[in-house]
């Protein structure tokens, strides 16, 4: 395996998690 490809699927995982909990989390935090 590559250790590159390994990471990169991990910052688009990360990146897809953090906009999902984001865009989620967003009516419920209204400031």
């Amino acid at each position: 395996m590559k250790i590159s490809f390994i990471i990169e699927m991990l910052l688009i995982a990360i990146l897809v998690g953090f906009a999902a909990s984001a865009v989620i989390d967003k009516p419920s935090k209204h400031k």
